[in-house]
């Protein structure tokens, strides 16, 4: 079974959704996207810490965390001996330094992100950049009521024996904000550049895949640790990465081939009641 929104990251021309796109935005409108885009790509990059910072930060946190453990232990089982030697002295205290340097280091980067998000270059391009979204959602007829869904959508590239290997290391999926909809007897999905669809008499269900999934970038505007994402139980590491439990799967076919659709479980009750819906 295909997944529908998947991509091979060495030939972007190649892509099951050719045959399912409806409409396009045209090159102007693809070309100020990608100018925008690379814009906000660029502020990010100045308050994201390098990789090595990142794995170099967590164990460090890793190793002050053990050595407060090794101290606590040692007073419990010691008592007031415990801080009778220099170790019993300096373990504490080192760990103390470690996980407050690490806690500084995070501030700096907050009061880092804070400071560019807040400047007034980074406020036009973001105000631009969704005017752009706004335009290409009003040429392709991205009706208003739209639902606005997450989709999990699959980056690969392939080795010399025609193997699929995930793009990234360290998650599966990229988590991508798109809109459902209907028009007549077409379920209709839509990003920022083209309008998909889908034949709803081709759709064979919707089931739940019981299986952790790890993806990047959190859409909502709510945090993933509140009400209603709550109850999913989604996590974070500190590698910015996400994982989630329950997956849902939109199942259908074309021309004897079998596609899916991957939707994060939250997002799923919306869209089997505008399939539904008459």
């Amino acid at each position: 079974m295909k997944n529908l929104f998947s991509f091979d990251i060495n030939d972007t021309t190649v892509s099951s959704l050719n045959q399912f796109t409806l409409r396009e935005i045209d090159e102007d409108m693809t070309k100020r996207q990608e100018e925008l885009n690379s814009e906000l790509n660029r502020f990010e990059k100045q308050w994201r810490p390098h990789f090595a910072i990142v794995i170099i930060r967590f164990f460090l946190v890793l190793f002050g965390g053990l050595l407060l453990i090794s101290a606590f232990n040692s007073l419990v089982r010691n008592g007031s001996d415990a801080f009778s030697s220099p170790i019993g002295i300096i373990l504490p205290i080192v760990s103390l330094v470690i996980v407050g340097l690490c806690s500084l280091s995070y501030y700096l980067e907050y009061r880092k992100k804070i400071k560019i998000i807040s400047s007034e270059e980074y406020i036009t391009v973001e105000k631009n950049a969704k005017s752009a979204i706004d335009l290409a959602l009003s040429y392709l007829k991205v009706p208003e009521n739209a639902l606005k869904t997450d989709v999990f959508c699959y980056y690969y590239y392939k080795e010399e024996n025609g193997e699929k290997r995930d793009a990234a290391g360290h998650f599966k999926y990229l988590n991508v904000p798109m809109y459902i909809f209907k028009e007549n007897d077409t379920l209709c999905i839509a990003d920022v550049g083209a309008v998909f669809g889908i034949d709803i008499n081709s759709i064979k269900g919707i089931s739940e895949r019981d299986e952790k999934v790890t993806f990047t970038q959190w859409n909502k505007e709510i945090p993933f640790s509140k009400e209603p994402y709550k109850e999913y139980k989604i996590t974070l590491n500190s590698y910015g990465v996400y994982t989630i439990r329950k997956t849902c799967v939109i199942k259908f076919e074309k021309d004897a081939d079998e596609y899916e659709i991957l939707i994060p479980h939250y997002d799923i009750e919306p869209i089997t009641k505008l399939l539904k819906s008459k």
